[in-house]
């Protein structure tokens, strides 16, 4: 289930959901050609008291097990420790997981240790976007330099230990780098996971209708396949 920062959700309170995500912000400093959230301004957003008050108490998710917290760019919340620690100390076995671009080096790395610090032992982890080869990654994200900030980042929590993993988003114009962002993973030492870009009016980009052509889901299907052959010889399954 999603939550957006600006409107939580109400629904039949017999339902037990156990894992949420919670995008947290509009406000984004990259420049994704497959999502226009950046373009809007990050305001009508829940406050702290309002996500304790009005979705963290929510009867809904009494049996909450995990939050995914999404944006815009997570880190661009300066309260986002907070955030944090507000569903750890309400669901304290919920395992939290913060999906960013990782750009800003430093900035990630510090707050990121900081929240993972801060909760029980194992109940964070980090996703970092990566989305093709150099040239590719700074092409899709419109930042110069994106890749290696990230790369950056993402040794830096490596060295520190952070459960992390590369996230890629497949679009027509990058699916083919699949496997080199899994490969990339591998050899650095941390998890992957893929997805399909999504056309929301959440992100702002409906006009961009990723799957009215067929042949590249197509294709992008029989190179995920690929991955999973590689991954199963990797244990040996």
């Amino acid at each position: 289930m999603t939550y957006s920062s600006s409107s939580p959700t109400r629904l039949d309170h017999r339902m037990k959901i156990k894992h949420i995500n919670f995008a947290v912000t509009y406000n984004c400093n990259s420049r994704c050609i497959h999502c226009n959230i950046w373009k809007r301004k990050p305001e009508g957003e829940l406050t702290l008291a309002q996500i304790k008050q009005s979705l963290i108490q929510d009867p809904l998710l009494k049996s909450l097990e995990s939050v995914g917290i999404t944006g815009g760019e997570p880190f661009l919340r300066k309260d986002l420790i907070d955030i944090c620690l507000s569903f750890s100390r309400a669901f304290p076995n919920v395992h939290i997981g913060v999906a960013s671009h990782g750009m800003t080096g430093l900035k990630i790395t510090e707050r990121s240790l900081m929240i993972r610090d801060a909760l029980p032992a194992g109940k964070f982890s980090m996703s970092i976007s990566i989305d093709g080869l150099e040239n590719e990654h700074d092409t899709v994200r419109g930042i110069p330099g994106a890749f290696e900030k990230t790369m950056q980042t993402v040794r830096a929590l490596k060295a520190e230990g952070m459960n992390l993993c590369l996230s890629f988003t497949l679009t027509p114009s990058n699916f083919k780098s699949v496997m080199y962002v899994y490969e990339l993973a591998r050899e650095t030492g941390v998890g992957f996971i893929t997805r399909f870009a999504q056309n929301s009016p959440y992100y702002g980009n409906l006009e961009k209708n990723f799957t009215q052509d067929p042949s590249w889901v197509n294709e992008a299907t029989s190179l995920l396949n690929s991955v999973i052959g590689r991954i199963l010889e990797t244990y040996d399954l």
